[in-house]
């Protein structure tokens, strides 16, 4: 039981880190090291996430677990951390050159794919003990 609480008690930092930073890093601005997008653009992106959150559990969450299994799809889930972290100085740096455009917007896509990798670690996290 042990083992479970921590697992999801890390997955949860890990997330509610995340939800905190990706408003604060879109708004700020692009020399502050953020994106400087408006409030609408910003509600798009994390309505684009919510929704293709939600698609994704529901239609690809059964068959990776099946695919992966418990363990293999947490562990993997949680290293897509990694990389949604790792993709804020990349947009910033895409900006900084670019300008928001095209190109952020696509690594601003990309994170949100590993974001949903990664929010299918919730589903598992409580089992990982008994399952594995």
């Amino acid at each position: 039981m042990l083992l479970s609480v921590t697992n999801y008690a890390t997955l949860s930092l890990v997330e509610i880190s995340f939800r905190a930073i990706q408003p604060l890093f879109l708004s700020t601005p692009i020399n502050s090291g953020g994106l400087g997008l408006d409030a609408p653009s910003i509600g798009k992106v994390l309505a684009c996430l919510g929704i293709l959150n939600g698609i994704f559990q529901v239609t690809c969450f059964a068959r990776a677990h099946a695919i992966c299994g418990t363990k293999r799809l947490f562990v993997g889930g949680l290293c897509c951390a990694v990389p949604v972290f790792a993709l804020f100085p990349v947009m910033n740096a895409i900006a900084r050159v670019y300008g928001v455009g095209l190109a952020v917007y696509s690594v601003v896509a990309l994170q949100i794919v590993f974001s949903l990798v990664w929010n299918s670690c919730f589903g598992r996290s409580q089992f990982l003990p008994v399952m594995e």
